[in-house]
């Protein structure tokens, strides 16, 4: 990114629906794991949203065992929990090679990216000297 900015590449928010709870994949995910399973996998997709690209890197040993603690799980049961919510049954999460996220995730995502680009196209930068002598960074918004 020009101009020394960082584009943020993940996302601090994605929305919610209130009634996904009632959902078939939701059912099958509480039936196997009862409400705390639930709140694992919400945990699990947060983790994802903070990501990179909100693509969570699970290739790595290590990667897996940071998140298995993050969400209260052994190794193991991390490992089977991740191959139960990608399953076809369940299809909560979706792998992609060495990663998984969600379709709902990627969607926002690529729609976040977009309105990131066009705020910071608007924004120009200018150099000015302030009547003291010193410079300022002016931002100026395009509209």
């Amino acid at each position: 990114v020009g101009n020394g900015e960082v584009l943020k590449h993940n996302l601090t928010y994605y929305q919610h629906f209130s009634d996904s709870h009632n959902e078939p994949q939701f059912k099958l995910l509480r039936a196997k794991y009862g409400w705390a399973g639930e709140g694992k996998y919400w945990a699990l997709k947060n983790i994802i949203a903070s990501s990179d690209n909100c693509l969570l890197d699970i290739s790595n040993p290590l990667n897996l065992g940071m998140y298995a603690v993050d969400i209260d799980l052994t190794f193991d049961e991390f490992k089977i929990f991740l191959e139960f919510l990608c399953s076809r049954d369940c299809g909560l999460l979706i792998r992609v090679e060495n990663y998984i996220t969600t379709e709902d995730m990627q969607e926002t995502f690529e729609n976040v990216m977009k309105q990131r680009k066009a705020s910071r196209d608007r924004r120009i930068k200018e150099i000015v000297k302030q009547s003291n002598g010193t410079y300022a960074l002016l931002e100026i918004n395009r509209k």
